[in-house]
């Protein structure tokens, strides 16, 4: 399941929104706050947009194919926040 979801993620990193785009120039290579982030990154077996090892922090860009997916974008928020609670604490 992994191998799927990073190769789902490599396809995405292919075919990025516009927004997408100009929201991964603006954050790689450091150039934002010298943070390193990822894009289209696999966490508890969902891809983020873009993410910050360092801070633990999930980018999601929400464009029109979020609308049509609203309780299973709830659902994978919830979950996604408490595995970087349980981070967190633990």
């Amino acid at each position: 399941m992994k191998e799927i979801k990073r190769n789902f993620a490599r396809i995405l990193r292919k075919d990025q929104t516009k927004a997408e785009k100009i929201i991964w120039e603006l954050l790689r290579n450091r150039k934002f706050m010298d943070l390193k982030f990822r894009r289209q990154h696999v966490i508890e077996g969902f891809v983020l947009d873009f993410y910050c090892h360092e801070l633990r922090l999930g980018l999601e860009i929400d464009g029109s194919v979020h609308l049509k997916k609203k309780e299973y974008d709830a659902l994978r928020q919830n979950i996604i926040e408490k595995v970087f609670f349980c981070l967190n604490v633990g």
